[in-house]
């Protein structure tokens, strides 16, 4: 899948908009807060820093080391130092809406009307 988008996107996924020393953003960071704000909003279990945590380092550990030394096929997965941190920071706010009680309610609430069924 990621290869498909970049070769159809022309790589422009990852191209950075940030390249600095301490890091780097690009179009998939953007999609790295979609998705671990996706993961705490649409499933309870993970608004626990804890198993959020624990989730969001062990995908990085996943993805940069254990897959592109087990299968040498996909060695593209593997990122560099500034895009590791900077996918790290884009966690920030799914952080941020575990310790917002107030938040947690009122997205449940939304996502109870609008799809007629509990977030377990």
């Amino acid at each position: 899948f990621v290869i498909y988008i970049n070769n159809f996107t022309g790589y422009y996924f990852i191209k950075p908009f940030l390249n600095t020393q301490y890091i780097s953003i690009d179009l998939w960071s953007f999609i790295h807060i979609f998705f671990t704000l996706s993961l705490v909003i649409f499933n309870k279990k993970y608004r626990s820093l804890s198993k959020f945590i624990f989730t969001i380092v062990g995908w990085e550990i996943v993805e940069n080391i254990i897959c592109p030394n087990l299968i040498p096929k996909l060695s593209y997965f593997k990122e560099t130092k500034q895009n590791i941190v900077s996918d790290l920071i884009m966690a920030i706010p799914g952080i941020y809406f575990i310790y917002n009680k107030r938040f947690h309610n009122w997205v449940d609430i939304k996502m109870n009307s609008i799809f007629n069924f509990d977030i377990a």
